[in-house]
């Protein structure tokens, strides 16, 4: 397991190969009424992260074990390069007529485990090559984007006039940079106030979940950028660090009925669930993470709340551009983990 002080150093590390923060210039609306912005950073709303298994068990990780992980979440604001939020929120821009969300998917390899019983202990996880593999941010001209059904953050059937902002592909673990690498400590049941869903109406009354909080990191590999929302363009090296908060329950937000596969569909997440008006909903009809979310599985549903920062990285050889074409984006992605044995 990684400490917080040797995440700080991680973090250290990743900033002395950086050089400089910047800001990217975007356009939110592309051809729309809102002109392009020097942006600092993306702020996005608090999202659902599902972990599946592909080896061994979620609920019971092992080293060596290797989990599908997929993660969802729409943008709050605009922040300038002062951390400040462009205007009051994200809404300031054309009256919130448009959203921007993203998607990811990768898999990672548990490379640490420290026991507990009872829905307690720590694991470490590390990015890793293969699998469903991408990072796509989408803008969407009619906001739709609904944590509770999971829908909405992509081409998924339901939402279909999204349009590709930036892709890329999430590189695996690197041992020097320490990018790609996220831990998450369980601490088991809460025995008072058990609910996976603690934000607003209990949606899952028939869900518990164990209680925890991890933090991480990702590196991805650009392969598009939309210059109708990148005017000035992006550096051809830069690293977009995700720093957030991660815990369960879920406190700010709705756990996901579904979650985006990245293929134009959707797959089971926490399944059917009751809607805040009370009437039964969710696009999904089966629930994957079990009676108490974290030890019954097969998947697991996590709460992440994260910001991109744009960093600009010195480049080490000019010939490694050409190959690389848009070139190589760090991203760091905060999202909670948790192993429990």
């Amino acid at each position: 397991m990684k400490s917080s002080s040797l995440k700080v150093l991680a973090g250290a590390v990743a900033l002395s190969m950086a050089g400089f923060a910047s800001a990217a210039i975007i356009n939110p609306d592309a051809a729309g009424p809102d002109v392009a912005t020097n942006v600092g950073a993306l702020d996005w709303n608090a999202g659902n992260v599902l972990v599946t298994p592909v080896t061994g068990s979620v609920t019971n990780p092992a080293v060596g074990n290797v989990f599908q992980t997929y993660a969802q979440a729409s943008l709050s604001a605009f922040n300038d390069t002062n951390g400040g939020k462009i205007g009051t929120n994200f809404t300031s821009f054309n009256i919130g007529n448009y959203e921007w969300t993203y998607i990811t998917a990768f898999q990672e390899t548990v490379s640490a485990v420290t026991p507990g019983a009872g829905g307690t202990g720590s694991a470490t996880f590390q990015t890793a090559a293969g699998g469903t593999n991408y990072f796509r941010i989408y803008y969407d001209p009619t906001p739709d984007s609904n944590s509770l059904a999971g829908t909405g953050f992509g081409p998924d059937g339901v939402d279909t006039d999204n349009i590709l902002v930036l892709e890329g592909t999430v590189i695996p673990f690197n041992p020097t940079t320490l990018i790609g690498d996220t831990t998450f400590q369980a601490t088991g049941v809460n025995a008072v106030t058990p609910a996976l869903d603690r934000f607003g109406v209990n949606n899952y009354p028939n869900v518990t979940s164990i209680s925890g909080n991890g933090s991480g990191d990702f590196a991805v590999q650009t392969t598009f950028v939309n210059g109708a929302f990148f005017p000035g363009g992006v550096p051809s090296v830069f690293l977009v660090n995700f720093t957030s908060q991660i815990s369960l329950p879920f406190l700010t937000q709705n756990p996901s009925s579904c979650l985006n596969n990245g293929a134009g569909g959707l797959q089971n997440a926490v399944g059917p669930n009751v809607s805040d008006t009370g009437v039964p909903g969710g696009p999904c009809t089966v629930n994957t993470v079990g009676t108490t979310n974290g030890l019954t599985g097969p998947n697991e549903i996590l709460f992440a709340d994260a910001t991109t920062t744009f960093t600009s990285l010195a480049v080490p050889e000019p010939g490694s551009l050409a190959l690389l074409g848009l070139g190589l984006s760090a991203i760091g992605f905060v999202m909670r983990r948790r192993g429990n044995v």
